[in-house]
Order: C-alpha cells, then structure tokens, then sequence
C-alpha cells in the first residue's frame, strides 16, 4: 500500500506539473488534458519496447504532433488564466520565467517554445523520478540493513539542518548513503533501452556502421559488467557506485554520461530523497 499510494503515476504528475507550471495546473480542468497529452507524447514505452519508436517515424510523429498541439493550448489556457487574475509577477515563477526568456519570438512561437520546455523538464524529471522513487522503496524493504542506514543518515541530517532540512539543497546533498542506494537499485531493475543513430559511416569494435543505422544499447547488459575486485553483477551493494567512481565513470550507465546524459538527473535524485524522507512519516 505504501508503495501504490507514494508512487502512484498521478501523483509523480502532479508533482512535476506543480512544480514547472503552478498549482493551478493541478487543478482537473488542466490536469487531465495535460496528462492525456503528455503521455502520447511519452516515450517511456519505447525503452522497453523499440517497434513503438518506428512506429512513430513512419507515421512521421503524426501522433506525436498533434498531443503537442494539445499540450500548447492548455499551457496558453493556463498562461492567459493567470495572467488575467492580475500582473505576471502574480504568475508561477518557472512559467514565467520561460515566457520572459523567449520574449523576444512572436506569440505563436513563443508559445510553442514554452510547451517543448515544459514537456521537456517534465519528461526528464518525471520518468527517472517515478522509477528511482519506486525501486529504491521496495529495494529497501527487502534489505532491512541498509534501510536502517538510511534512516540513521535522515536522523542525521535532520539533526544538523532541522526538521525541514528537506528544503535545503545543500542538506540533500549531505545524504550520500541515499543516493548511492538509489543508483544501485536502478543498476539492479533498470530495463532502459538506449537508442541512437549513425549520422555518418564509422567503424565501431571492428565493425562498419552505414549512415542511418539505428543501434540499441541495453542499460541492463552494460550495469551487469562488474570489475574484478567487485561484488556479484547480482547483489545489492550500494558501496557499488563509490567504487566505481574511483575505476572509472562509465562503469554505470544509470542517467548516461556526457552530452546524453539525463538532464533530469539532479531533479530525479533531489526529489527521490525528499519523497523518501516524506515514507518515512508512514
């Protein structure tokens, strides 16, 4: 029950919702056609299943298309209600800070810009948030010693921050134990196909790419490879991650790395530590 009422799918979009667009936007009138549009636009499915991906390229994003012409016109809904229940600095801050940096463009593209922003953040925050959130909790209450370690590290923290420590950046930052517990509960359930295409002919472990080629990369293949002086790819160790920080950066590819990397991480992780710090009321 904790885990259906905590990581329910709702409420992850209520919380990203709230967080990029305002309050209001939580609100049924706006929430239930944002959602509809935002889960056409997912791409969730496609991590797990590819034939969803050509699907769309042969429809040439038709669907697609069409859910963001459906997510514009609640954002511009959303935007002219609060604009007209009095000034912009009235407005929820993040949605206004999008107009005002695309203030420059005609009405029409800038809000367009705003919509791909918001599905954007969204999209990055909110998969790896509901699926961080959910592994580590039910990772966590079949290894009782760890979920001991985590709460004297909460305890911790809250000592040194205050009770609303959860609020504070740079106490997150102090739960350290946490986070490497949330990276190995993702190396250990995630499923996550990576998808990416060959721009231009390459040879790549001896082999000749053609130009067009798409190549999948499979994240539960790649965070099975354990070093020689690491435990079994199948136990749960969250020490795991330290040390593979020190071997090398690439060992886990849980948010990817580089210019690929999730930009959702940071959010994902924040988040995934306040929420668990909020089960830990139940």
């Amino acid at each position: 029950s904790l885990l259906g009422s905590v990581c329910d799918s709702e409420l992850i979009h209520r919380v990203g919702i709230t967080i990029w667009m305002g309050p209001r936007s939580a609100q049924s009138h706006y929430l239930d056609r944002y959602v509809a549009a935002f889960e056409s636009l997912d791409v969730e499915q496609g991590f797990q299943n590819l034939s969803t991906l050509f699907v769309t390229l042969i429809s040439k994003k038709y669907y697609e298309k069409k859910a963001l012409d459906d997510l514009e016109q609640v954002l511009r809904e959303l935007w002219e209600q609060q604009m007209s229940d009095g000034d912009e600095a009235e407005a929820d801050p993040n949605l206004s800070s999008l107009h005002e940096m695309y203030k420059h463009l005609p009405d029409d593209k800038r809000m367009r810009q705003v919509t791909i922003d918001v599905f954007q953040f969204h999209l990055a925050s909110q998969a790896n948030t509901y699926a961080s959130l959910s592994w580590t909790l039910s990772i966590l209450l079949t290894h009782k010693e760890h979920l001991n370690h985590v709460i004297t590290e909460l305890n911790t923290v809250a000592e040194a921050y205050g009770p609303d420590f959860m609020y504070s950046v740079e106490a997150l930052d102090q739960l350290t134990f946490i986070e490497s517990v949330v990276q190995e509960s993702l190396r250990i359930a995630q499923q996550s196909i990576t998808l990416r295409k060959v721009m231009r002919p390459c040879r790549f472990l001896g082999k000749a790419l053609p130009e067009g080629l798409y190549i999948a990369t499979l994240l539960s293949v790649t965070n099975s490879e354990v070093g020689d002086n690491e435990p079994p790819a199948e136990q749960f160790d969250p020490d795991r991650t330290s040390m593979a920080r020190q071997a090398s950066q690439y060992s886990i590819s849980t948010f990817g790395h580089g210019f690929h990397a999730c930009p959702g991480q940071r959010f994902a992780m924040a988040l995934t530590k306040v929420m668990r710090v909020d089960a830990e009321s139940y």
